[in-house]
């Protein structure tokens, strides 16, 4: 009876309560699908997602991925002849019609086995001074072109190259084979990088109880597992420049210590919002911030920004699939999936269903303070058979 008890147990230890329904496009072939989670899922699921599975209509365990979205970085270029090119200086002077914003310059240089020294004016201000650029194709391989400067717009771009230190040589660097003699720059490719910013699911966390000190007071928030990369702190207060500490809690029992911060306002200077950083999934976080002789402030609630999530799978076609989560002990599974997709596989959109909830009566925790003595007795009984099977092998061993 006690075996069937525990089994039943077992069951229930690894049982995901929760569950919704992938709703994907109609497909004729194996897919790749993505699916946003939503806040049903951080509410309910462990920090790492490990008790994530998805089932398909035919009972089969589908593997999957869940990762962060970053924006591509897109790149600005624009490759010019030189409009005006004085031989006597080696000053070549590239032009814009409109003002361009230039991070780096490529030059195409067609001479080989070379070093120079490079100088940069954008707009008559001199950025760049003797910068080495060089070509060693006979003797390492390495080679470079291009140097990078300070973010500037320009209009009009000069470039000029030392001719007294313009080296070239043969099979070794410093082997030279001729009087230094002008080289042939044929375009220059001017570019800048943009770096788009992250779209987050922002929400309002509403202040769920505060407790004061005599110098500290205590901001406590239900976060329920969102996975918050930032936070701003909500008050109507003005004038005030207050730090503390962050804590998180799965339970309001146990507060583990995240990190300092520190928000400010002044109607006297303009100041940027204060960011705070969380980056951690927990199901509480206490602000606790050091008031000193000051009033303590009045905080309404968190404004939360979430980097969304995004779970990845394979859909078949003629199948129906199941996203189920919730269980408190398994383990975060291993796929194949995450070493084959790549950044720019294509992918359809899928939604997720509402959440249902199956109920389970036996908790796994309750079961074991329930029947603790039987599985410790269990245990010591399996112990003391290993032990005397032991012994009764080497006793035989002896009489042969």
């Amino acid at each position: 009876m006690h075996y069937l008890i525990f089994i039943m147990a077992f069951g229930l230890i690894y049982a995901q309560p929760f569950s919704k329904e992938i709703i994907i496009p109609s497909v004729k072939k194996p897919s790749l699908m993505r699916v946003k989670l939503d806040q049903d899922i951080y509410r309910h699921t462990q920090q790492n997602y490990g008790d994530v599975r998805i089932l398909s209509s035919n009972k089969q365990e589908i593997g999957y991925f869940i990762t962060k979205v970053y924006p591509t970085t897109i790149i600005h270029q624009k490759k010019l002849k030189a409009t005006t090119y004085k031989r006597e200086t080696q000053t070549l002077i590239y032009t814009f019609k409109k003002p361009f914003l230039v991070e780096e310059i490529i030059l195409d240089i067609k001479n080989r086995n070379f070093s120079t020294f490079v100088s940069v004016e954008i707009d008559g201000k001199k950025v760049i001074k003797d910068y080495n650029m060089f070509d060693y194709s006979y003797e390492t391989g390495n080679q470079n072109f291009s140097v990078k400067l300070p973010s500037t717009k320009a209009k009009k771009v000069t470039i000029t190259y030392n001719l007294k230190k313009t080296k070239f040589f043969s099979i070794y660097k410093y082997s030279f084979k001729k009087a230094p003699r002008p080289l042939r720059i044929t375009s220059a490719t001017f570019i800048n990088r943009e770096i788009p910013k992250i779209t987050y699911d922002k929400t309002i966390i509403p202040l769920l109880e505060v407790n004061e000190t005599k110098r500290v007071t205590h901001y406590l928030f239900k976060t329920n597992h969102l996975d918050i990369d930032h936070f701003r702190v909500n008050t109507m207060d003005k004038n005030y420049k207050r730090e503390g500490s962050i804590y998180l809690s799965g339970d309001k029992k146990k507060w583990k210590y995240l990190r300092y911060f520190h928000i400010q306002n002044s109607t006297f200077t303009k100041l940027k919002v204060s960011n705070i950083k969380l980056k951690e999934r927990k199901k509480y976080i206490k602000l606790s911030m050091v008031k000193k002789n000051n009033i303590p402030l009045k905080i309404e609630s968190i404004e939360a920004f979430i980097h969304p999530n995004y779970l990845y799978f394979i859909a078949d076609a003629n199948q129906s699939y199941t996203l189920k989560f919730g269980g408190e002990y398994q383990t975060k599974p291993l796929y194949d999936l995450v070493m084959i997709v790549k950044k720019d596989t294509p992918f359809q959109e899928a939604v997720l269903s509402s959440l249902t909830e199956k109920k389970v009566e036996v908790k796994a925790r309750d079961f074991f303070e329930v029947y603790k003595n039987i599985l410790f007795t269990i245990g010591m009984l399996f112990a003391v058979g290993v032990l005397l099977y032991i012994a009764l092998v080497l006793l035989k061993k002896e009489e042969a």
